[in-house]
């Protein structure tokens, strides 16, 4: 909690701006992958491909939606951090803290989970392309 009290709002802002170029990033990338999923698709027309292909079009609608709420979440917090460092001598409250630290975490368990779709994304591509 100590390091995060002393970032200025210059460091928050460097920081979300980056979560935010990465989400965009990501969602670029479920858009490839969906176009990915249709080509198997309309070669292989075996059920147990249709099976699969709706498991990761789901999967990827799922990241969709959390894509969205963490921008959400990244701007309020943003926001937030921001006003609280100006009305706090530049630092960052133990309120802002949390919230800050509370989206970092979300962040980097939304990442987490989204190289393990990938991962097998990328084994599933490999099987079938």
């Amino acid at each position: 909690m100590e390091t995060i009290l002393k970032k200025s709002a210059e460091e928050i802002h460097v920081q979300t701006n980056n979560w935010m170029k990465n989400l965009a990033f990501y969602h670029e990338e479920l858009t490839i992958f969906q176009r990915r999923l249709e080509e198997i698709a309309k070669k292989n027309n075996s059920q147990d491909i249709h099976v699969s292909i709706e498991q990761f079009q789901n999967k990827f609608i799922i990241q969709e939606h959390e894509i969205k709420t963490l921008e959400h979440l990244i701007r309020h917090s943003e926001e937030l951090a921001v006003e609280t460092v100006k009305t706090n001598m530049r630092r960052l409250d133990d309120e802002g803290s949390r919230q800050y630290l509370q989206v970092q975490d979300s962040y980097t368990q939304f990442e987490t989970l989204y190289d393990e779709l990938k991962k097998d994304f990328y084994t599933f591509l490999c099987r079938w392309m």
